[in-house]
């Protein structure tokens, strides 16, 4: 096999390498541009920054620079407002800090407060205080960035003082920068340089790699050993999907996985159960989002009528006049609650008889009588509370908290009604009350109550068995062991069937609304996912050629005869386009693919 060498190498060493090459039947077109294997980066014909075509797309200077400049300008910004936001916003950039956000588990020492003196010792934190502080997760993210450091630093040290020379005395004509890229090398006896310095950053990166694998196995068999994850419940606990019908049964569970077994969860729901709990969740939040609103309405009324008369600040003259008058002069009648005479028939009305406009839900089918007595003695649960907020307000020697005055007018024990009228609290307008306006905070509440009760009596029944079976399972054994030998052993016999087990998920990692998916449902979702991350790949490309034409000006404007009047800008500008704005478009475009393949993973799970 012929190897076309240009001239002929000189050196008795070079000579035996290169017939070292030839004996072992390698092909090595190296002089010419005939060879299809090479790419723009030798042969110069079409774009890239590694061409020796003069005037073709090159990198220089003066580019850099103009790309260098305002990504320092956006880096130093971002540094400034992280270190000013950093010292208030405590949740935000500190939220393990906080005893409350950490219970049960002990809360992480804060940082010191200083502008710069958190630096050194954020970085002589050690790994093990983050793993015993954070998850295993966290902990591996951060090792995987060091690792991604090392890799790119030990690659600069190998490459850098090997090829730059190589490059630069490659025998081309690039300039600035283009000296410096393998275009410039127009002698192939130095592209030798190239594969032995290859082949050591490879059998380093090699390395890394397998030293990373030993190192995750160990600590995670440690981590799994140890107390603090082996006390969970989820530690032992198996997750199995795609059960079939006839093993969605306890006493076939305990059959199959034997004495070890400690409890069996098979899962049963409704839609109507699912529908209020849902409701329940949008209420709550739409009740939280109010009592926000409200505090922050009275606390701005508040600061701006101490700023007109500081001696309303005392404790003994917090109650201002004109928010008396005011609002003692409005009725809160936007939800009437019917008053009883005695606490048995309050109880009774607070059950399921509060008069909320198009709230009501009549469960009928769940009145028999069992139900019903459970309901009231839930019910009068529940009443109780409300009826001693009602007996402490028709109390004549009832004692107002915070040291106001008794006789605060509208919501009893509300700060906010001496600095706010009624007409400034939050409302809004349901549908089933034909948009008439009601108060937010006093209906949320109420509606909350009620649905605790109805979502009471569905649980009841969906645990009785009259709910919809889901084809999932969890299955938690006596000692972890047997968990672990559970996950590995085949339990079904069918494709398929019960194939996916998982272990250690805690409640909140489970996405409950793909638990119903039947195995045949399972594999079309996960074709068609397929197939969409596919055609996104595919058509990706056409957002990526619009954000290479931003960096060819030329090529564009050569092609587009209408956009000529580009070339007519000043050259800095020209510049500034055609090295920062890509790679602005190509980080929008690139963040967009995490997005998209979370979304899609949610409905292939």
């Amino acid at each position: 096999m012929a190897i076309d060498l240009g001239d002929n190498p000189t050196g008795a060493a070079i000579s035996h390498v290169w017939g070292f090459v030839e004996a072992r039947g390698f092909s090595l077109n190296l002089g010419g541009d005939q060879d299809p294997r090479q790419g723009s980066a030798r042969n110069g014909s079409s774009g890239g920054t590694l061409s020796t075509t003069a005037n073709n797309k090159g990198s220089s200077l003066q580019k850099l620079g103009t790309t260098f400049i305002p990504v320092s300008v956006i880096v130093g910004v971002c540094l400034v407002i992280f270190i000013i936001l950093r010292r208030y916003c405590k949740r935000v950039y500190a939220p393990r800090t906080i005893p409350e956000l950490r219970t049960p588990d002990l809360p992480s020492p804060p940082l010191p407060k200083g502008w710069f003196n958190w630096i050194i010792p954020f970085f002589k934190t050690p790994d093990t205080w983050v793993l015993n502080h954070g998850s295993l997760d966290g902990f591996f993210f951060l090792r995987f960035l060091k690792v991604m450091r090392n890799i790119c630093l030990v690659g600069c040290l190998i490459t850098f003082p090997v090829l730059f020379p190589v490059h630069i005395t490659g025998g081309g004509n690039g300039s600035d920068l283009d000296a410096l890229t393998i275009g410039n090398v127009t002698n192939p006896q130095k592209l030798l340089a190239h594969v032995f310095t290859a082949w050591v950053f490879f059998g380093f990166v090699l390395y890394t790699i397998v030293r990373e694998c030993i190192y995750y196995v160990n600590l995670r068999q440690a981590y799994l050993s140890n107390p603090y994850y082996a006390d969970r419940i989820s530690s032992r606990t198996i997750m199995l999907t795609c059960v079939p019908r006839e093993y969605q049964d306890e006493r076939r569970l305990r059959k199959l996985y034997g004495d070890e077994v400690k409890r069996v969860f098979i899962l049963r729901t409704s839609k109507a159960l699912a529908k209020m709990v849902k409701e329940r969740e949008q209420t709550a939040e739409r009740l939280e989002k109010a009592e926000i609103a409200l505090i922050r309405s009275a606390n701005l009324a508040r600061k701006k009528e101490i700023a007109k008369d500081p001696g309303l600040a005392e404790p003994s003259t917090l109650v201002g006049a004109a928010s008396i008058s005011e609002s003692a002069n409005s009725k809160q009648d936007l939800v009437s609650v019917p008053s009883g005479s005695t606490a048995n028939e309050t109880a009774r009305e607070n059950q399921l008889e509060v008069e909320l406009p198009g709230s009501m839900i009549y469960l009928e089918a769940l009145g028999d009588k069992q139900d019903k007595d459970a309901t009231q003695q839930n019910g009068a649960e529940v009443s109780e509370k409300t009826g001693d907020t009602k007996r402490d307000e028709d109390d004549e020697e009832y004692q107002h908290p915070y040291g106001l005055a008794g006789n605060i007018p509208d919501v009893r024990g509300s700060v906010a009604a001496q600095w706010i009228p009624v007409t400034r609290r939050p409302y809004h307008r349901p549908v089933g009350n034909f948009f008439r306006r009601v108060d937010t905070i006093r209906w949320t509440r109420f509606r909350l109550r009620e649905l605790n009760i109805q979502i009471y009596k569905m649980r009841k029944q969906v645990k009785r068995g009259d709910g919809i079976t889901l084809p999932t399972v969890f299955v938690e054994f006596h000692s972890q062991e047997a968990a672990q030998a559970a996950h590995q052993v085949l339990s079904h016999h069918r494709p398929l069937q019960m194939s996916s087990r998982m272990i250690g998920v805690r409640p909140d990692e489970i996405i409950w609304s793909c638990l119903r998916m039947a195995w045949w449902e399972l594999i079309i979702r996960r074709f068609l996912i397929m197939a969409l991350v596919t055609a996104a790949i595919i058509f990706w490309a056409i957002p990526s050629i619009f954000v290479g034409g931003i960096s060819n000006i030329d090529g564009v404007t050569n092609t587009f005869a209408f956009l000529g009047f580009l070339k007519k800008m000043p050259e800095v500008i020209l510049n500034f386009i055609q090295s920062f704005l890509p790679a602005l478009a190509l980080s929008i475009l690139m963040a967009i693919v995490p997005w998209l393949l979370r979304c899609k993973a949610r409905l292939r799970i």
